[in-house]
């Protein structure tokens, strides 16, 4: 069994790339206004008025993309453009005032520190090469050929402080979200659980109120799995109910997000939906996992669906109905969907939506 920290997803993977950028975000902006400070005071003591200009614009420009990246479904897209705007800045005031004779190569050591907080392993080695190829293409512009040989040590000492600081920011990053990961992850099926949950509900009531947009939850529980494991061993069982998240967690979008609140129990929290709609997504869940049979073991599911709009929201009135509705599934033999207005299985209610 893998241990939380190394499950990912894709929208497992942009929830922890934003929220660390969000907790690097003030400690950052105090090194873009240091490295604005240093691209000025290198280029003022070089008088290189242009590059100097043409570098802090650079700068300003990549911090400028924030906006961007927390918009975008892909947002490490955005964060490599920064880092290549931000070392574009720096090796042309490289190029401007010396070359490896010029004080700005220590000014690589904040980006190399960024990228290796954001990357490990085979991206962040790809970020340091860039780093490097670029510095180094500075220095020998900025260079006449016959120099070059006589700042080799330069370039090697000014390479190793590159990559050693990105090894370290990495290192430390890496173990900060595995700890993180740890704390929100639940450690048996890998979905969310309830460490996660209490954030995402504030967030997404503030949206709702803000946008006036309903907000539905369909919550689930395994039928019988008390039965299978007594005839078959908890081993079983374990294995079961992470092979029945698995088929859920299949049968979902990249943005729609399972939590196992514990137990059997499991949540789907649907921002945008109406409970018509979370209904037919049940719908396919309740199918996915009637037609999983993780170990060979026939397991079923039912699910309670409700849903709210806007200011109205509160989440815990919507989990209580839902969980009213759940019983009312449970009840009637299992393997079916109910709704907190009393509706039943969601099959009649229209095509139900693919993932993608």
């Amino acid at each position: 069994m893998r241990p939380a920290s190394a499950i990912h997803t894709p929208a497992l993977d942009r929830m922890r790339l934003l929220e660390q950028e969000a907790r690097l975000r003030p400690v950052r902006r105090m090194a873009e206004a240091l490295l604005v400070a240093g691209i000025v005071g290198v280029g003022v003591a070089a008088s290189a008025p242009t590059a100097t200009v043409g570098a802090v614009v650079l700068v300003l420009l990549a911090s400028a993309l924030d906006g961007q990246a927390q918009r975008s479904a892909a947002p490490d897209g955005w964060l490599v453009v920064q880092e290549l705007l931000t070392l574009a800045a720096v090796c042309w005031l490289i190029g401007a005032t010396g070359g490896l004779a010029s004080p700005a190569l220590l000014l690589l050591a904040p980006g190399a520190a960024i990228a290796g907080a954001r990357r490990q392993g085979g991206p962040l080695a790809v970020s340091l090469l860039v780093v490097v190829v670029g510095a180094g293409a500075a220095c020998a512009l900025a260079t006449e050929g016959p120099a070059l040989a006589d700042t080799y040590g330069a370039a090697v000492a000014a390479a190793a402080t590159i990559v050693a600081v990105a090894l370290v920011a990495s290192h430390l990053a890496h173990a900060e979200r595995g700890v993180r990961a740890d704390a929100v992850l639940d450690p048996l099926t890998g979905l969310l659980n309830r460490g996660a949950l209490d954030a995402r509900m504030i967030e997404l009531r503030g949206q709702a109120e803000l946008d006036d947009l309903p907000l539905a939850i369909v919550l689930s529980d395994l039928d019988a799995l008390a039965q299978i494991n007594a005839v078959h061993g908890t081993a079983i069982g374990d294995g079961v109910l992470v092979g029945a998240a698995e088929a859920m967690r299949r049968s979902l979008r990249t943005f729609e997000l399972l939590y196992r609140l514990g137990g059997d129990e499991f949540l789907l929290i649907l921002p945008g939906a109406t409970t018509a709609e979370a209904a037919r997504l049940a719908e396919r869940l309740r199918d996915a996992v009637a037609t999983a049979r993780p170990h060979g073991v026939d397991v079923t599911a039912s699910f309670g669906v409700a849903g709210g709009k806007g200011g109205r929201l509160q989440f815990g009135a919507l989990l209580a109905e839902a969980d009213v509705a759940l019983y009312e599934a449970k009840s009637s033999g299992g393997d079916t969907v109910r709704t907190a207005d009393g509706g039943g299985s969601a099959s009649d209610a229209g095509p139900v939506p693919q993932p993608v």
